[in-house]
């Protein structure tokens, strides 16, 4: 299972449909809480019927 897959598990169904994964960012806060921020790029295609 590739990292797409893997995320569209946890992302709105449909969402990968309409952007790209930019990056992906993991790392850990000041105060120690860890973080994964996902950074998404907006595909430039219309809706069918636009």
């Amino acid at each position: 299972m590739d990292y797409k897959q893997l995320l569209s598990l946890f992302l709105p169904e449909g969402l990968l449909d309409h952007f790209d994964i930019d990056h992906i960012e993991q790392g850990k806060e000041a105060n120690g809480l860890e973080f994964l921020h996902i950074h998404l790029t907006e595909k430039n295609t219309l809706p069918a019927g636009y």
